[in-house]
């Protein structure tokens, strides 16, 4: 029984010996979980956009041809567009560059009346916008807190007319219809709900510079200026072509 008890022990001795000595079960015999991608804002990107404008266009009367001075037109109203770029990021800064386009259902008219009968009509209307802009952000999580600026671009058809009567067409007329190169600024905030999809808000102000135009026909030349200021509020959604490493 002795020997038996003593054999015990030293079996017993030598087995933790041996687990000691054999070092921690190596890593391959383990399941280990995949870590998950790690999702950044780097990369091109495409998304659509919708939300409100506040156009105001100043129409101003230079060589008192009837005397009512600077008349504003104000009006708010839906736009719809599309936007697209690239971001590169560095820790938590985050540098891109987006071109964005959108229509813009913008337009006011006032109509008052004169001494001996004319009326005047005036009329403010943006239909498209553009911009090509620098962004600028900090991450934080899945967060984007970004500024925004760059050089703005739109199309609008507005105007100061004297209609006598139903003549229209042919009434004394000065007329702003072309395309305007202006600058853009703003702020926005945007949200990654994973490595691809995101969604954004931000608000931005246009502004273009004072164009003169001559009343014709008539035989002075009277002037009047045109001048418009763009405010947007818009949502956005964009997919992220890159987003991960």
């Amino acid at each position: 029984m002795k020997r038996l008890l003593a054999l015990t022990v030293i079996l017993t001795a030598v087995t933790g010996l041996t687990l000691c000595f054999a070092g921690p079960e190596p890593y391959s015999s383990k399941e280990i979980a995949p870590a998950p991608p790690v999702c950044d804002w780097s990369g091109f990107y495409l998304g659509m956009n919708v939300g409100v404008a506040g156009l105001q266009t100043d129409i101003t009367d230079l060589d008192d041809y009837n005397s009512f001075g600077t008349t504003s037109l104000e009006d708010t109203n839906f736009a719809v567009g599309g936007q697209m770029g690239y971001n590169w990021q560095k820790g938590a800064f985050v540098f891109g560059l987006e071109v964005d386009s959108d229509y813009l259902n913008t337009e006011k008219s006032f109509t008052t009346f004169g001494e001996g009968g004319p009326q005047y009509v005036y009329k403010g209307k943006v239909d498209f916008q553009g911009s090509l802009r620098a962004r600028a952000g900090i991450a934080v999580d899945n967060a984007l807190i970004y500024a925004t600026g760059g050089v703005a671009v739109s199309h609008g058809s507005s105007k100061f007319n004297e209609v006598d009567g139903e003549d229209l067409p042919t009434g004394e007329r000065a007329t702003q219809d072309d395309w305007q190169a202006g600058f853009v600024g703003g702020v926005g905030v945007e949200y990654k709900f994973n490595c691809h999809w995101s969604a954004r808000m931000e608000a931005l102000y246009s502004h273009y510079p004072e164009s003169t135009n001559v009343v014709q026909p008539g035989e002075t030349d009277y002037r009047f200026s045109f001048q418009n200021d763009v405010y947007s509020a818009r949502f956005g959604i964009n997919y992220l072509f890159g987003g991960g490493h």
